[in-house]
């Protein structure tokens, strides 16, 4: 099986979490959980969506590593 690894997002907002990865060849990211599919780096980004009274984040990003 594929390593992988939970991020957790912590916020009071319920806003529509958008995730993103910046080279699907080294990692694939759903609903926060990052899986290595091959060597390389990328950047994992995520950003959550504006929901009265919060306005939207700023985006987040994760350096990932993977040896795969």
């Amino acid at each position: 099986p594929s390593p992988t690894a939970t991020v957790t997002y912590p916020s009071s907002s319920t806003g529509r979490l958008t995730w993103n990865t910046s080279d699907a060849d080294v990692a694939t990211v759903s609903a926060g959980v990052i899986t290595a599919v091959g060597a390389g780096t990328c950047d994992i980004t995520v950003s959550q969506a504006a929901t009265a009274p919060y306005a939207a984040s700023d985006t987040k990003t994760i350096h990932v590593y993977s040896n795969r």
